[in-house]
């Protein structure tokens, strides 16, 4: 998913199906891809079917989904 505007977006919602989970690969806002997010922060927030994302500008992130039993 993107940011492409030029204001942080804080706590996106996206409704995940029943017993998925969410798994940041890559956010191109960490430290080491020159972002002022520390390498590796979780900057999103599961709580059973909801997920609560938070995006800085100009930013990108790669998401893994997967399912669990």
């Amino acid at each position: 998913m993107f940011n492409l505007s030029d204001q942080d977006r804080k706590d996106y919602q996206i409704e995940l199906p029943e017993k998925m989970k969410a798994e940041v690969l890559l956010y191109t806002d960490w430290e080491m891809y020159g972002g002022k997010t520390p390498t590796g922060s979780e900057t999103i927030r599961q709580t059973g079917t909801d997920l609560s994302v938070s995006l800085s500008r100009f930013s990108g992130m790669i998401l893994k989904l997967s399912y669990f039993a």
